[in-house]
């Protein structure tokens, strides 16, 4: 493995600001009014999210000289076929 300026990119930080939108809606709890309807409770939330990520490139370097090649096995012919 080898790595070098030149072989690498340059450090990237990126900012993502995501917004959802709003979501609402009703919680009905199982506890009783005096009226005698369920109690609910409004719910309403607002979904956005900060998002920060830095990295980085990198070079794997297979290919340097004195590395050792891959072997592969030779190829046998079926029989009867010359060579």
């Amino acid at each position: 493995m080898k790595a070098s300026s030149a072989e690498t990119g340059p450090p990237g930080i990126e900012y993502l600001y995501v917004d959802l939108g709003t979501v609402s809606g009703s919680f009905v709890t199982p506890i009783v009014t005096t009226s005698g309807a369920f109690l609910t409770a409004p719910i309403v939330s607002h979904i956005t999210d900060n998002i920060l990520r830095v990295g980085f490139d990198y070079k794997f370097d297979f290919q340097r000289p004195g590395a050792r090649e891959v072997l592969t096995a030779p190829v046998r012919n079926s029989p009867g076929e010359p060579g």
